[in-house]
């Protein structure tokens, strides 16, 4: 079943960062091939936050892997892409773990 809970998703972010934008992860964003494959797993990333909210492309990095590279990659790019947040003055550091579930 697609629509069942794809990520329990934990934010923890050092200093202090406030969100700009809703960070929700539904069924469509589950990478395709994965998806297809049946690779599921608990990915835990960090990444860069810029000064204007933005997150840094390129600067995700996996701390834990799913065990699916093609997963893991696939939320990397999912990161950098949707999330947003409040912008402020100094670069931040955020982290993430996401379960993702068919």
């Amino acid at each position: 079943m697609l629509g069942r809970l794809l990520a329990a998703a934990v934010f923890t972010f050092s200093g202090s960062v406030s969100a700009c934008a809703i960070h929700t992860i539904s069924s469509a964003d589950y990478p395709r091939e994965s998806r297809n494959r049946g690779e599921e797993g608990t990915v835990s990333i960090s990444y860069r936050i810029n000064p204007d909210g933005t997150v840094a492309a390129g600067s995700c990095s996996v701390i834990k892997s799913s065990g699916y590279r093609r997963l893991d990659q696939g939320t990397c790019q999912l990161i950098e892409a949707k999330f947003c947040f409040k912008p402020d003055t100094e670069p931040k550091e955020g982290t993430q773990t996401i379960r993702w579930r068919r």
